[in-house]
């Protein structure tokens, strides 16, 4: 089972972590069993904060996650703050997987969750 979060229902740039907290925060509402989808799909983009609040905090605690919809851009915050989560682990590996998305991303988001069964996009 998953579920989708549309982050174009909630705006088109986003900057703050008050912002991705809120959302984060009925993420993690759900079971830990169920996949979340984050749907970037008509967002143009966000920054490293808001990105490392939603994403970078959801995906530490949550095993099952996979991004679909994303531009390069937010592609590359998606990545960048993976790979700072993971370089700030001791053990230097990244917590992150999920279920397939519906696009194929390369770098490290795309490594990332490939590596754990899903892929990010």
């Amino acid at each position: 089972m998953s579920t989708t979060c549309r982050l174009a229902e909630h705006g088109e740039f986003f900057a703050t972590r008050a912002k991705a907290r809120a959302i984060r925060e009925g993420l993690e509402k759900l079971p830990a069993s169920e996949a979340v989808i984050f749907d970037f799909g008509g967002v143009a983009g966000m920054t490293v904060s808001f990105g490392d609040e939603l994403v970078g905090k959801f995906t530490a605690n949550h095993p099952h996650w996979a991004v679909t919809g994303a531009s390069a851009d937010v592609l590359e915050t998606v990545e960048t703050v993976l790979r700072r989560r993971r370089a700030s682990r001791p053990d230097g590996e990244p917590r992150a997987g999920g279920p397939g998305g519906e696009q194929d991303a390369g770098g490290e988001a795309g490594k990332q969750a490939r590596e754990h069964g899903g892929t990010p996009g």
